[in-house]
């Protein structure tokens, strides 16, 4: 199999990075976070939060002095409330005992396939106008946002999909599937 082949092949919808916040229901002092737990970043004058990375599972949480936290870079639904649980931990053993999960939220997830398949973008629009932004000059991507569910797509010539703005990789999969009947249509096909 050549590379061009290979890139074309058709690849199912994985998840690449899931967004999420809680919040540990105190107010935490994060020159306190920084001199006392690992792996943290704080610097007030560039942003008002401190980043502290962790390892497994692989994921960012930015903390606030407010105790709101944000969480990026997780791989999975699952995988957030595990990182969410090893963050109060955290901060529970540095000095705020009272710290807990409130609130857990996801925000955004992003995934991304392949159709194994070339797409004519300019047909798509055309015909989809009403759920298509495509601005070839601007970026070589369309952009297809779906109602129901409510998913963004942006989809590439060469047949590579990607998700973002669902708040449940239930709905990634599902819009996927919804819109595939409708991108097979506008297959490219060589000559």
């Amino acid at each position: 199999m050549t590379k061009t082949t290979e890139a074309m092949a058709a690849r199912p919808m994985t998840i690449a990075n899931v967004v999420g916040s809680f919040t540990l229901g105190v107010k935490i002092d994060l020159k306190t976070l920084v001199l006392q737990a690992r792996n943290v970043a704080f610097n007030p004058r560039r942003f008002s939060g401190a980043s502290m990375r962790m390892r497994d599972p692989k994921a960012t949480g930015v903390f606030f002095a407010s105790g709101k936290v944000l969480v990026v870079g997780a791989e999975s639904e699952e995988l957030l409330t595990v990182a969410a649980n090893r963050f109060v931990s955290i901060v529970q053993k540095i000095g705020y005992p009272d710290a807990a999960l409130h609130y857990l939220l996801v925000h955004n997830i992003t995934g991304s396939g392949a159709l194994g398949f070339r797409i004519r973008l300019e047909g798509l629009h055309n015909e989809h106008y009403r759920f298509c932004t495509y601005e070839p000059e601007l970026f070589h991507g369309l952009y297809y946002r779906m109602v129901e569910p409510k998913v963004c797509f942006i989809i590439f010539i060469t047949g590579t999909v990607t998700a973002c703005g669902a708040t449940s990789w239930d709905d990634v999969l599902e819009g996927f599937e919804k819109l595939r009947p409708t991108l097979q249509k506008y297959e490219l096909r060589s000559l």
